[in-house]
């Protein structure tokens, strides 16, 4: 058997067991992790006859399990992208679209005949779900309606946020064969109305028939007519979500004219007329394809991992930091580990768990990845003599004294010629204009003159700027502005022991200090150029 058939038999297996552990009210996995098996499972089942997951769930064995009359669809949903929707439907005018709360509940279908509630059934995996009729005198859905034909009113059952893992209690207690005393605690929110003859014309109207059921339907809620009004309406319910009572996890879109419903009709999975948008969540699940070491500018050494691309918070993320070769070894990362990544500070993308090993480790480096040179301590104590240092060194000291239009492109290009070897070279470039010119004919006459005028201005950018630039190990912008309000003068910040530095914490003041002994040659140079308290005047160079 080969791998690719071994790992589609492997994840088949695990989905079965997932939904018979959700099929009985005790997941095992959270839906988001669910969500990612699923992807796999149908990337995987692409070129197979049988798929599973058209119809996952359908052979799991439950006690009282019941077969649905027609498919009862899932929502097609995205996350945070309203455009997504709207470009299906560019054929059509599609408003007024009604707007509501997507409740993260048990989806449940109840039946009238002759206006009597008959049987009331979980969703499951919409093909099968599970008989819980005999709940019907302790849920909060009406015995009779006034509605004579047959129809099956599509609803959520969900608890308040009071109660704790309120979605998996609330499956729970609907799949137990006993009646269960938070029954009476369960909400019931109608939604959507399936039956053979014209009951209703449009979704607006169906809310008001629900209320006359005796129900009352998700509010708030929104009739949209202008994509703008969407985007207005989802921006409101996601900044006060939390003041809800209940959990929910994004809007719900729904066509109001239920003649272009009809017309639209549905995919074998979902309904055309109808969309889910998702709040973006701070983490998500993903796959390790590779892994790769960086080294950084003082010489550390972080492995990254490349990974399938996901979403979060709406960012397309291909990249994970695995914060350094210890955490590597210890957690012992591998490819094709299922991973939980989350946002660190908002800003950076950082492995947090593995959901699942498959113990493909890869071989951690004893030589730095650019020079070769052996590391110590798990870092590379190369300097400026290592290649990759001198490169980030100097980007980091181009971003930070912010001159402008110079990237790594034309850094790497300057290091490769024997321009820049340290950040005191950027302010010889004006002198080398021509050998640039000969030699990097990419790189037009009029980049060249506002590169060079750029690194004019920055000449004249401010001590906290400079403190910054330099690199230093821990001083971000923040001690930078602590130094540059304590050391004017950079040639005494230069000559000063460790103990003048201790105001900063002991570890900083050791890295100031030691940093100073090893790079005060070029620091000096490069503060020879600098202009802090002259206003810069521009000038034409060509």
């Amino acid at each position: 058997m080969n791998e690719k058939m071994n790992d589609l038999q492997n994840l088949r297996k695990k989905i079965i067991e997932f939904n018979q552990a959700y099929e009985k009210g005790t997941p095992l996995i959270d839906d988001f992790v669910y969500d990612f098996y699923k992807k796999q499972l149908e990337i995987l089942e692409q070129h197979e006859t049988i798929k599973i997951s058209d119809e996952i769930g359908s052979n799991i064995k439950t006690e009282n399990k019941y077969e649905h009359e027609f498919s009862i669809l899932s929502l097609n949903h995205s996350f945070e992208n309203i455009d997504e929707f709207l470009k299906k439907l560019k054929n059509i005018n599609p408003f007024p679209i009604c707007a509501e709360l997507k409740i993260d509940g048990v989806t449940i279908i109840a039946k009238y005949e002759n206006g009597f509630l008959t049987k009331i059934a979980t969703r499951g995996n919409g093909f099968f779900g599970q008989d819980i009729t005999h709940l019907k005198n302790h849920l909060k859905l009406p015995n009779q309606i006034y509605i004579k034909e047959k129809i099956y009113l599509r609803a959520e059952a969900y608890f308040n946020k009071n109660i704790p893992n309120a979605r998996n209690k609330a499956a729970g207690i609907l799949l137990k064969n006993e009646i269960d005393a938070n029954l009476s605690e369960l909400k019931i929110a109608p939604h959507f109305l399936y039956s053979f003859n014209e009951i209703w014309s449009n979704y607006d109207e169906l809310r008001n028939i629900f209320k006359t059921f005796g129900l009352q339907p998700i509010n708030p809620y929104k009739l949209c007519f202008s994509q703008e009004e969407i985007e207005e309406y989802f921006t409101k319910i996601k900044n006060s979500r939390n003041e809800l009572d209940f959990t929910i996890d994004g809007i719900v879109l729904k066509i109001n004219d239920k003649k272009i419903q009809d017309e639209l009709g549905n995919t074998a999975k979902a309904p055309k007329f109808a969309h889910a948008i998702k709040f973006s969540n701070q983490f998500n699940i993903s796959k390790i394809r590779n892994i790769q070491f960086n080294v950084g500018k003082n010489g550390k050494i972080t492995p990254v991992a490349e990974i399938e691309e996901t979403l979060i918070d709406g960012r397309k993320i291909i990249k994970a930091t695995l914060n350094n070769l210890k955490d590597l070894k210890e957690k012992e990362y591998g490819i094709d580990d299922i991973i939980k990544i989350e946002m660190a500070g908002d800003v950076i993308p950082k492995i947090t768990e593995i959901i699942e090993k498959k113990n493909k480790l890869i071989e951690i480096p004893t030589k730095c990845p650019a020079c070769l040179v052996p590391l110590e301590n798990e870092n590379c104590n190369q300097g400026w003599n290592c290649i990759e240092q001198k490169k980030q060194r100097l980007y980091y000291f181009a971003q930070n004294l912010e001159i402008e239009n110079l990237g790594t492109k034309q850094i790497d290009f300057f290091i490769e010629n024997g321009i820049l070897n340290y950040p005191n070279d950027f302010f010889e470039i004006k002198n080398k204009a021509n050998q640039i010119k000969k030699n990097a004919k990419w790189l037009g006459e009029k980049s060249l003159t506002n590169i060079i005028q750029n690194i004019e201005k920055a000449q004249h950018s401010s001590l906290e700027n400079f403190y910054t630039s330099l690199g230093i190990t821990n001083i971000g912008k923040n001690k930078a502005k602590i130094l540059s309000s304590h050391f004017e003068n950079i040639e005494i910040f230069l000559s000063l022991d460790m103990e003048n530095f201790l105001f900063m914490g002991k570890e900083i003041a050791k890295n100031i200090f030691e940093f100073n002994q090893k790079e005060k040659d070029w620091i000096i140079k490069t503060y020879q150029y600098m202009k802090f308290n002259e206003t810069y005047k521009e000038y034409s160079l060509f």
